[in-house]
């Protein structure tokens, strides 16, 4: 039995990263024992963890390394000190580590993860030395591959596949999160409002939802984050006047709530990957009005591009006429995706045992 540091962006509450650090962390310790140093308050809460070092200190506790999936190679579209406190934070947070792994012959792996873009020379730098030193790499999506290569790295042996929580719908649904939603007495089918930022433009999505319920009196609006909201935040507020006169009800946040309310929806309109990628892996309807550049890449992925579209394009009525477009039209993918999806944790384990 080795122990493993699994590494992510396991900072806060956000939806995804939860996720992965849940599923990554019960996979490896099926025959290993996993060391958590970079884990947030949250996380740490939510797992009954105790007594957790430094990631700094497990490291050198470890005997191999897991970079578990995240988008944490990528940039955001952000601009000016914005970036550059991102560039700052993504090598002390995550690059740091897997330079140290390389440059002390430590054994590690990156599954799954989503690369780039990144527009600057040491940043590239970096990611390069880091990836070629890596015994084992699958990365979620063909431009990832392609940001590595731009990068210089050989990509011979990386694997291209699909999202890790993408082939896990079965394992995701908890008893818990389907007594919540059940309390809630929803009759009827569900819309699933989750647009976490996007400033005027999102204000345009939630105009269109209240339009579309006028039209659609069989729906229940369900608003919901993707993170734990400690107060009403300023964004959250505007969403809430523009909803005034509207009958919605307002999600409880915790991971197993989200995924049974994806499960249970009709629509899901959201402006975030994973949000989008757990309502996908159920075949729900979704329509993705996202921020960020690389949740793009999923729906291209999946060949559902129609049903994504940059907020920064959106206006109240193109939103109303995705939703109406999208409403009765389920997701519907090639298996083979699911496979691939999967491959992501083959690779895991082929790793893991290639320790012994």
């Amino acid at each position: 039995m080795k122990k493993i540091l699994l590494h992510g962006a396991f900072y806060g509450s956000n939806y995804g990263d939860v996720l992965f650090c849940e599923i990554f962390s019960k996979v490896i310790s099926l025959n290993h024992t996993v060391l958590y140093g970079s884990t947030g308050k949250y996380i740490k809460k939510r797992l009954k963890l105790q007594n957790l070092s430094s990631e700094f200190i497990d490291f050198f506790r470890s005997d191999a390394v897991v970079f578990a999936p995240g988008g944490y190679f990528g940039e955001p579209n952000s601009t000016g000190l914005a970036l550059n406190v991102w560039r700052i934070r993504m090598f002390f947070r995550h690059a740091y580590l897997g330079v140290i792994c390389r440059a002390l012959k430590k054994p590690y792996a990156i599954i799954g993860l989503g690369v780039g873009p990144i527009n600057f020379s040491f940043g590239k730098k970096i990611i390069r030395y880091i990836f070629e030193g890596s015994r084992m790499t699958t990365v979620r999506d063909n431009e990832s591959l392609l940001y590595l290569e731009s990068m210089g790295v050989n990509t011979n042996d990386i694997e291209v596949t699909v999202d890790s929580i993408f082939g896990l719908k079965d394992e995701l649904i908890d008893n818990k999160g389907i007594e919540y939603i059940r309390s809630l007495s929803i009759n009827g089918k569900i819309l699933v409002l989750h647009v976490s930022s996007g400033g005027d433009n999102a204000m345009q999505i939630v105009k269109a939802v209240n339009r579309f319920l006028i039209l659609h009196k069989d729906y229940t609006l369900v608003v919901c984050t993707d993170f734990m909201v400690t107060k009403m935040n300023p964004f959250l507020s505007r969403i809430f006047k523009e909803l005034e006169g509207t009958n919605y009800k307002v999600l409880d946040y915790k991971p197993e709530n989200l995924t049974a309310l994806l499960n249970y929806s009709t629509i899901v309109i959201t402006s975030k990957l994973h949000v989008g990628i757990v309502a996908a892996s159920f075949k729900k309807s979704v329509v993705s009005f996202p921020v960020h550049n690389k949740t793009k890449r999923f729906y291209d992925q999946i060949n559902q591009s129609d049903r994504c579209l940059e907020m920064k394009l959106v206006t109240e009525d193109i939103a109303l006429d995705m939703l109406e477009e999208f409403e009765n039209k389920r997701i519907d993918f090639d298996v083979e995706l699911v496979h691939k999806s999967k491959l992501n944790f083959k690779k895991l384990n082929d790793f893991l045992e290639s320790l012994e």
